[in-house]
């Protein structure tokens, strides 16, 4: 999951433990949606939670590696 907002709710397995072996979390950076900050510096923090930041980060790369890993 990319930017999930486990930090508001928790963990996805707390939903479900189906998915604890079939799911990573990826943040990147200041992503105000994964790592909960001061609301003040959510605007400036936003581009962390866009998808470029994430393909720039290698974090696509490390999720397909993951599922690839699955099959």
């Amino acid at each position: 999951m990319f930017g999930n907002g486990s930090q508001w709710v928790g963990p996805i397995t707390n939903f479900s433990p189906l998915y604890n072996d079939r799911t990573i979390e990826l943040c990147h950076g200041s992503d105000p949606v994964c790592n909960p900050a001061d609301p003040n510096t959510w605007k400036q923090n936003w581009p962390q939670h866009n998808p470029s930041a994430y393909i720039q980060a290698g974090m696509v790369n490390q999720a397909a590696d993951f599922v690839a890993g699955k099959l």
